[in-house]
């Protein structure tokens, strides 16, 4: 089931990447990536762990999807920063089509789901690959999600894949974006902080835009 969403979320993307990719670098350098890309992913399906908790297996799964897109696009000498534009590009515009569920029941959804997920944590009930996260209601409905352990990092960087981040982590920006819950976060594990501070502020705008920078927004 793993290696098939995988590969589900592998072509859908492709499928949306494919114009980009052969407008800005020709079809010789989409032929060599497609090539490298579908034999990277054929090595990571037998290579990486197959499970972590439900709550966060969509996010681990979207994540190992893109360990051979980014690979194969390096390969092709293409700059990291040109790799995450693309990438950021291509999930806004599969997004657009397919967005993730928004709304005061969501919002709620999701920190019920946390707080199970903490309390898992501290009952002793997960994984080591699995996140660690403590959260911090406050009292206008806003909350923390305080990352200290990222799974899906602990995971790639025991492979040398972590590469990907943190290109992966700014999409959350995008998801909430498009969810229109109001969010900030400032420090990532990725970019070398001890904490992701995700804060969650109930309904309303977070700013997306991939050009205004990632600088006090990660």
């Amino acid at each position: 089931m793993k290696n098939l969403t995988t590969r589900f979320l592998f072509l859908i993307f492709n499928a949306f990447a494919k114009r980009t990719i052969i407008d800005q670098w020709g079809k010789e350098v989409y032929s060599a990536y497609r090539k490298a890309a579908k034999q990277k992913l054929r090595e990571i399906e037998s290579e990486l762990p197959p499970e972590v908790d439900h709550f966060f297996q969509t996010d681990y799964r979207s994540i190992v999807t893109f360990i051979p897109i980014y690979f194969a696009l390096m390969e092709q000498k293409i700059a990291r920063d040109e790799i995450d534009r693309l990438i950021w590009k291509t999930i806004e515009g599969v997004y657009k089509i397919m967005p993730p569920r928004g709304g005061k029941k969501r919002y709620r959804k999701i920190l019920d789901g946390l707080k199970a997920y903490q309390m898992k944590g501290e009952s002793g009930l997960l994984g080591k690959n699995d996140w660690v996260l403590k959260i911090e209601e406050e009292d206008n409905g806003s909350y923390f999600c305080r990352v200290t352990e990222c799974g899906a990092r602990k995971i790639l960087a025991g492979k040398g894949y972590d590469y990907i981040f943190p290109c992966m982590c700014r999409v959350d920006h995008l998801t909430m974006s498009l969810r229109g819950f109001r969010y900030e976060r400032d420090k990532t594990i990725a970019d070398g902080d001890g904490v992701c501070n995700n804060h969650f502020m109930g309904l309303g705008l977070t700013e997306w835009a991939p050009e205004k920078g990632f600088l006090t927004r990660k």
